[in-house]
């Protein structure tokens, strides 16, 4: 586990560890993720989410994105569309993406500008797509 605020900046450094997720202390999870501008999900979308992992959501004061995508067919992406999108495809289990709603390490990644597919929930197209960047109580990419 990544203890100290400066050991997670020489992590970031390194261009290998873009993408990269790593276990940090809560205070360095904290010095990051409030540092972030997140668009809050709505109660519609948290309910979506829910279903999607089959859980309920607590601390939603905390659950957002920091970037979306938007499909060639105009729709942006929610933070729901990139949990159901990456179900879809296989990317996450729903065991993984509820332990980032729900649990209680404390994980950081390293943002990337690499593209992945994705699928849009809307017209079934995939598409490439920046990298979802979200947080939870939990979990951030920085």
């Amino acid at each position: 586990m990544i203890a100290t605020v400066s050991e997670f900046e020489n992590v970031r450094q390194e261009a290998s560890n873009k993408g990269k997720s790593f276990a940090v202390a809560p205070e360095v999870f904290a010095h990051y993720a409030r540092r972030l501008s997140i668009t809050p999900v709505s109660d519609v979308e948290r309910q979506r989410i829910e279903q999607l992992l089959d859980i309920t959501i607590t601390n939603t004061g905390a659950i957002g994105i920091t970037r979306t995508a938007t499909c060639p067919c105009g729709h942006a992406f929610s933070f729901a569309d990139f949990i159901e999108s990456s179900l879809h495809m296989g990317r996450h289990t729903k065991e993984q993406l509820s332990s980032l709603m729900q649990g209680n390490t404390f994980m950081l990644t390293v943002d990337t500008d690499e593209k992945r597919e994705m699928v849009c929930t809307v017209c079934g197209k995939t598409f490439p797509a920046p990298h979802c960047c979200y947080v939870t109580s939990s979990y951030a990419y920085t």
